[in-house]
């Protein structure tokens, strides 16, 4: 009998000892909470353990305990092996030294030279046995991560742990639960299945963070019951709620409060397609520490306080294109409307940009095929 997504999850992390764990490049906690909690767990069971996350927007995350485990690049993926043949000469000594930005090696033969045909390059096994993917409908949504090691991610076996609509089931191991409220929410029972004593103050902080970060702090129609019974459960181990809700939603830098302003000042709504919108200039971002976090920060907001709209757009005009960022009420899916446009998305999320010479008509385009779209669309798409 073939076992249930969890428990395979389960059996590969018991079965394998060197494994990496990564999210998307643009996320937005989530999957950098639960990437962290995993990684206390996993290496409390005794596995070497390497979190990579490109990417700049989980930055505000610095207060998690054990956020200093991220890195940005993998540090040295597979060996790279330099060979040389023994046939036609064996080896007195060898040594090696290094001159600035060369390495150079002697090999001393005993009697016959070698040549240069002698030599070989390879590449060694790769050093992960297993890759965990969170939070990701896709391996693209790994950014420059995935595009620039794209054979390792296909030479691999893969869990895919997701909670999101439009998810592609892309590992070797899908566990995908559209009704959990997070990523940290599917966690919480994958390591209650490994072993519940295993979760301690830190673990639960970044846990609760996770479920805190999607849920907008249960504001979100993705709070479900079963989100707040394991919310109890996380506070119940000693997370501290405090800490999460005032690094998450109480401390918030002036500039991303002056930004923040700027842009609710120029929302304009269509109220019978049920579109929200707003717009500012890239210069007014650029002495900005974290733009992603202050679109992603707003937009947010507005998801969360603003009822009654499906589609919420930020334009962000730079020269002459627009790149758009959406949020949508949870009937909607995002990246059906960003792919009108060549963009990008994932559950409530989307992205797309639009060039144009005169980027007023540009945006008017973009609302008109939107409009479009919405109006042949059923109450509820997925």
């Amino acid at each position: 009998m073939e076992l249930a997504p969890k428990q395979q999850v389960v059996e590969l992390i018991k079965k394998n000892n060197n494994i990496l764990i990564t999210t998307t490049e643009d996320n937005k906690g989530d999957g950098i909470s639960s990437g962290i909690a995993l990684a206390h767990i996993l290496e409390k069971l005794g596995k070497n353990i390497t979190v990579i996350v490109r990417g700049e927007s989980y930055k505000n995350f610095h207060f998690l305990p054990g956020y200093e485990k991220i890195e940005r690049e993998f540090s040295g993926l597979r060996d790279f092996i330099i060979s040389l043949s023994l046939e036609r000469a064996k080896i007195e000594k060898v040594s090696y030294k290094t001159d600035r930005d060369k390495l150079h090696f002697f090999v001393s033969p005993k009697e016959t030279n070698f040549e240069t045909k002698d030599v070989s390059f390879s590449q060694g096994d790769f050093k992960f046995d297993l890759v965990i993917v969170l939070d990701s409908v896709d391996l693209e949504s790994l950014g420059s991560l995935y595009d620039i090691n794209t054979d390792f991610f296909y030479n691999q076996p893969v869990v895919n742990i997701d909670h999101n609509s439009g998810n592609d089931y892309f590992g070797a191991v899908n566990l995908v639960d559209l009704t959990a409220s997070s990523t940290a929410e599917i966690l919480v029972s994958i390591i209650e299945s490994l072993d519940p004593k295993l979760v301690d103050e830190n673990v639960a902080t970044c846990l609760l963070a996770g479920i805190i970060s999607d849920t907008n702090s249960f504001q979100n129609s993705n709070t479900t019951p079963k989100a707040l019974t394991v919310t109890a459960q996380l506070i119940a181990a000693g997370a501290d709620h405090e800490l999460v809700v005032r690094n998450l939603f109480k401390v918030k830098p002036f500039d991303m409060l002056k930004i923040w302003g700027k842009i609710l000042s120029e929302i304009k709504t269509d109220e019978e397609n049920k579109i929200l919108w707003s717009e500012i200039k890239i210069e007014e971002l650029e002495h900005a520490d974290s733009a992603k976090e202050i679109i992603n920060g707003v937009l947010d907001e507005l998801l969360s306080t603003v009822f009654g709209i499906k589609v919420y757009l930020l334009f962000l005009e730079k020269d002459d294109t627009l790149k758009v960022f959406m949020r949508t009420s949870r009937d909607i899916d995002a990246k059906n409307i960003s792919l009108l446009f060549g963009g990008v998305g994932r559950g409530q999320e989307g992205r797309f940009e639009a060039k144009g010479s005169n980027l007023l008509v540009t945006r008017e385009d973009i609302l008109e095929k939107i409009r479009q779209y919405l109006s042949q669309t059923s109450p509820r798409e997925s």
